[in-house]
């Protein structure tokens, strides 16, 4: 799955291939919120807080509950 390949590249400060993996992963599915958290995380690690920043608050809104975020 995209997702967890993008959160895999992510816990190695791959941030490029990180976000490459994320973005395929939300295009497959705009909903999935976790891709969302780790395309924001991407964009944190390449130095782009304004795009991590909108990509994490998107993920939170599309799941309030989710404790992990």
């Amino acid at each position: 799955c995209w997702q967890h390949l993008a959160a895999a590249l992510a816990e190695q400060q791959r941030g490029d291939e990180a976000l490459e993996a994320a973005s395929k992963a939300v295009e497959l599915d705009p909903k999935l919120h976790g891709g969302h958290f780790v395309m924001g995380q991407a964009h944190l690690i390449r130095g782009e807080p304004r795009e991590g920043l909108a990509c994490l608050d998107r993920a939170v809104a599309m799941a309030p509950k989710n404790g992990l975020y």
